[in-house]
């Protein structure tokens, strides 16, 4: 009668066991599969259209935002840089004409970065290329570091599905225990 006791435990390390057998199987049928995960993964990345919200990123008012950074920036060249690797240019440099300079380059520079910006974005970053890019990246992972990356992304999942599982087989070991009971006492009781 002790092993009957016995039949739930066995029961949760068997299921455990198998579904650890089921995880190992799974997890290398992935490894295995780098490229073709990587295709599958890239072609979700260019059904996202990124390429257009990498347009509305660069857009003429998110670049405005960056105007006092662009104007530090001009400011520091011409006053510093540029009268350095032009000394004549710092014998004509005067408040007003410094300052002049910096509003025409700014006022150039604010007109013509958005459209040279998003000409440059069409050109370099459509869906196409950017699923190229990610499913070259994937593919070019080393096959220790892409196992690590699936290994951290599934197992937490995975572990939970073995303990599951573990939980289900001592659950149906108690029931069969229930059921062994119930027959004994019912069918084979009354055969004494």
């Amino acid at each position: 009668m002790f092993f009957i006791a016995l039949f739930p435990v066995f029961a949760a390390f068997v299921s455990w066991i198998v579904f650890k057998i089921f995880t190992v199987i799974l997890l290398e049928g992935f490894y295995k599969k780098r490229n073709e995960l990587g295709r599958r993964i890239a072609d979700l990345v260019a059904e996202q259209d990124l390429a257009k919200k990498l347009e509305q990123m660069i857009a003429a008012d998110q670049i405005k935002a960056y105007e006092p950074l662009i104007a530090e920036k001009i400011s520091t060249f011409l006053d510093q840089k540029l009268q350095k690797k032009l000394p004549v240019l710092a014998m004509f440099s005067g408040d007003k004409l410094m300052l002049q300079a910096k509003e025409v380059v700014m006022e150039e520079i604010m007109d013509s970065l958005p459209a040279l910006m998003q000409e440059i974005a069409q050109k370099e970053f459509n869906n196409e290329q950017i699923a190229a890019k990610v499913s070259t990246a994937i593919s070019k992972l080393p096959a220790a570091e892409w196992e690590r990356k699936v290994n951290t992304l599934l197992g937490p999942i995975l572990s939970k599905i073995q303990m599951a599982a573990a939980i289900l087989g001592f659950i149906l070991g108690i029931l069969f225990v229930l059921f062994l009971v119930l027959y004994y006492y019912i069918f084979l009781q009354g055969v004494k």
